[in-house]
Parts: C-alpha cells; sequence; structure tokens
C-alpha cells in the first residue's frame, strides 16, 4: 500500500509540474515579463546623450549635447556652480571651474543624464 501512494504521488507532482511548465511557456515572452530588463530599458529611453571631455581636465571642459539642453554644475557637497546651454552646433565649453569633483547634469524636456567631472 505504501509503494503505491508514494508511487501516485511522484505521478501527481509529476503531471502538474509539466502543466505549469506549459503554462509558463504561452505567447508573452521572458523578456517582456522581465521587471529589471523592463526597467533598464526604460531608463535608457530617458538617458541624454552626451559626451563630456577631457575629464579629468585643468578647468576647461567641453559637453556635446543635443541642441538646446541645459547642464547644470554642483559640487559633490551640493553647491551650485552655473547653468549652460547647449548652442546651436550641439556644444558648449564650461571654463574657470575650481579644482575638485563635479557633477554635470545634462537634461532635455523630460529626459536627463548625470556625470561626474574632475577639475585637476
Amino acid at each position: 500500500m505504501r509503494k503505491a501512494v508514494v508511487l501516485m504521488c511522484l505521478i501527481v507532482t509529476g503531471s502538474c509540474f509539466a502543466q505549469e511548465e506549459n503554462h509558463l511557456s504561452g505567447t508573452i515572452s521572458k523578456e517582456e515579463t522581465n521587471p529589471i530588463k523592463a526597467a533598464s530599458q526604460k531608463r535608457e529611453q530617458m538617458e541624454v546623450a552626451v559626451s563630456i571631455y577631457p575629464n579629468p581636465s585643468e578647468g576647461r571642459i567641453f559637453v556635446e549635447s543635443k541642441n538646446g539642453s541645459v547642464i547644470t554644475i554642483t559640487s559633490v557637497e551640493g553647491t551650485y556652480v552655473g547653468t549652460w546651454l547647449i548652442g546651436l552646433d550641439g556644444k558648449t565649453e564650461v571654463t574657470d571651474l575650481p579644482q575638485g569633483t563635479f557633477f554635470c547634469t545634462i537634461q532635455d524636456g523630460e529626459t536627463r543624464t548625470s556625470k561626474k567631472i574632475v577639475v585637476l
């Protein structure tokens, strides 16, 4: 009698597992149901393409981004340094920055990107 009960449990458990596998292999792909990947893709769409060079620099930094983007620079302590606007050519020059580490936030409408810059 014991062998029959154990065998029946294995059969029932195996069929439930197979049924769950079939349910999971439905029409929705695993990529669409992965919340981490979905959040990562959404974040990529919300970032502004930007190029900052040279980094580290000696006080003169060039920023390339979309025309009309706004650049705000703050120190690592949170002190506001300044705001610049990207011109028609897609570039701007930030000069006379004091020595230190700064956060550069580039915003274009709803999208934004932050980069760390170092001035030697």
